[in-house]
Parts: structure tokens; C-alpha cells; sequence
């Protein structure tokens, strides 16, 4: 696996099958970075209804007004340890089993390697040296997204 460039977008017909889930703990820049985070998010894995972000309570209370009008539904994974890991692995497996097939997964932790074997995953991080080894040896593709210019 190797940095690429962004994945062109995908096509109405693909749109189904792929879904994004957005671990906001652990990729993220900040309030005011993660607008133009999900800007290039978004251009990534356009062309879908399937785009959840999760993230601990207190994120949550700043983030759910931010990135819902980007059309991402923005989970609180309360104050629990891995929470929002918990909530995003949830809904990939409900996800899977409506048929989609391919993840957009903004996270490095290693949780994320137990998403449906029959699914591929694209990894999104600020940081592909922090990418946990479990999920970086799951994963299809590594993506690494730009922190500036955005």
C-alpha cells in the first residue's frame, strides 16, 4: 500500500455500495480544520447518503451544527472509553449487511480492522504512520489527506 492521490468520484451507481465513517477523536484538525476536512473528505467519497462521523460527547456538542450540512451525520460515543469506535463498527456491520461493500474509513485505530471481511477499506489519515498495523495490514488503500490547504 502507498499514499495516493484522491480516488476520483464515484459515480451514482457506486454510490450505494460505499459508505464513509469518520472516527473525529482521532483524524481530526480542530473545529476550525475539519470544515475543510470534510470538504476533501467529501471529494473522496462523494456521491453517497452513507456518511457518519463519532466522536466523544464533548466533540460532539461542537461538531454535530459543523458537518451537518455536508450531509454527515455526526454520533456521540458519550464519555465511554472507544465509544465512538463502538458506534461507527456498528453501523459499518449494519451497513454491510444492506450490501455496502466498500468503507471510507477517517481513523487509525486498530478497532477498525474487524469492519466485514468481505469489504474493502480505504484508510483517510492526517498521519499514515500513526495508522495501527492491524488496520493498515487490512486495509485496500492508504490516502493520506493534506493538513494545510485544504
Amino acid at each position: 500500500m502507498t499514499d495516493v492521490a484522491p480516488a476520483p468520484r464515484a459515480s451514482p451507481r457506486q454510490a450505494a455500495d460505499h459508505a464513509l465513517l469518520w472516527d473525529l477523536d482521532n483524524v481530526t484538525l480542530g473545529r476550525e480544520g475539519n470544515e475543510r476536512l470534510a470538504r476533501t473528505i467529501l471529494q473522496i467519497c462523494a456521491a453517497t447518503d452513507h456518511l457518519y462521523a463519532a466522536c466523544h460527547r464533548r466533540t460532539w456538542l461542537q461538531h454535530r451544527g459543523l458537518l451537518g450540512p455536508f450531509g454527515i451525520t455526526v454520533l456521540s460515543g458519550g464519555t465511554r472509553r472507544q465509544g465512538a469506535d463502538h458506534l461507527l463498527l456498528e453501523r459499518a456491520n449494519g451497513l454491510a449487511a444492506a450490501g455496502v461493500s466498500r468503507f471510507f474509513l477517517a481513523s487509525n485505530d486498530g478497532d477498525f480492522a474487524r469492519l466485514p471481511a468481505a469489504c474493502t477499506i480505504t484508510v483517510l489519515t492526517l498521519a499514515p504512520d500513526s495508522v495501527a498495523r492491524r488496520l493498515f495490514g487490512r486495509a485496500t488503500s492508504v490516502i493520506t489527506l493534506p493538513k494545510t490547504g485544504i
